[in-house]
């Protein structure tokens, strides 16, 4: 059984893909698995993939399937994992050769539950300094997690890449990105996966390459308003259940996925009607809104006034006509 397993999920990154597997048969850590998930690519990237797991057949396994997502596809690599630990890669993203060596030094030295680490977010197609944020080596137990608020780590950890999960609690807990959604899932899985964790620490370094470039942020297309819903309903549970945490960062967290809830009513690609709308308004409980919502502006300051009133009519009314 390897110590780790590398899940990459691949869909369409036919001019990346090479890079990030080479740069995980490059790493000085060598008992680990590479798993390629490809979520049906439509270009070379499943036939790249193919080649190196021929190549490599010791380290490489490659699962084909049909395209349903990029949790389908990290799911599927969870299940077919077989290291003690789990570690996720983005297939337009790198790693440098030290990376696992690193993270599961820190998971050894301090038998850890859940490991993170520092990013290096590189700019590829502008003249743009390369972004590092690191911290120094710690570790705290789950009720000692607040000190990871105050240093601004966790603030920085709500996707699943620059991280250790133990596959035992992940399957234990039948933990999994959840496939109704299309943002915000990764933060749900993470902070789900906090629960159940005792020793959380920080390795030190910043061995991630996180790659932007044109077209690879993420849409801000809003979902169905009964989606968005679904969503904050899910994460509302999770973070209420980390009672640890007095630090007020989760919970503008959770306001700015309430946000989302309203603002898909009236999002463009979400064309509901007037009758809709006030019905999806009557139906939400204002009162984490109500206690933790900090306006920025006077815009903000009246709509948090009008809905946590319950004036839905006036706030939908003046929600059109500012459009």
């Amino acid at each position: 059984m390897p110590k780790i397993s590398v899940i990459i999920p691949v869909y369409n990154t036919e001019s990346y893909i090479t890079r990030v597997i080479e740069s995980v048969i490059a790493q000085t850590f060598i008992d680990y698995e590479l798993i390629l998930v490809d979520d049906g690519s439509t270009d070379a990237s499943g036939e790249i993939c193919d080649r190196f797991a021929a190549k490599y057949s010791r380290w490489v396994r490659v699962e084909h399937t049909e395209n349903h997502g990029v949790s389908a596809a990290r799911n599927n690599g969870i299940d077919l994992a077989t290291g003690e630990w789990i570690t996720f890669i983005d297939s337009d993203d790198y790693i440098l050769p030290q990376y696992l060596q690193n993270l599961y030094n820190n998971a050894e030295k301090y038998n850890s539950d859940f490991v993170m680490t520092g990013i290096v977010r590189r700019y590829e197609e502008k003249p743009i300094e390369d972004v590092v944020r690191e911290w120094p080596e710690c570790v705290v137990t789950r009720d000692e997690i607040e000190k990871f608020y105050e240093q601004e780590i966790m603030q920085y950890q709500k996707g699943p890449v620059i991280k250790l999960f133990k596959r035992e609690i992940l399957n234990n807990h039948g933990i999994r990105f959840d496939e109704r959604l299309s943002r915000g899932e990764d933060a749900l899985f993470v902070y789900t996966y906090l629960l159940h964790c005792q020793i959380i620490s920080v390795a030190s370094g910043a061995y991630y390459v996180y790659c932007l470039r044109d077209g690879s942020l993420m849409s801000q297309i809003m979902a169905p308003f009964q989606t968005e819903l679904y969503g904050y309903e899910r994460m509302k549970t999770v973070l209420l259940n980390l009672t640890e945490i007095s630090h007020p960062y989760p919970r503008h967290y959770l306001v700015y996925w309430f946000d989302r809830v309203i603002n898909s009513i009236y999002s463009i690609g979400n064309s509901y009607g007037f009758s809709d709308r006030l019905k999806f308004l009557k139906q939400l409980d204002f009162s984490y809104y109500e206690k933790w919502k900090e306006p920025v502006s006077w815009k903000d300051s009246v709509n948090k006034h009008l809905l946590c009133g319950r004036h839905f009519l006036l706030y939908d009314v003046l929600s059109k006509l500012l459009k």
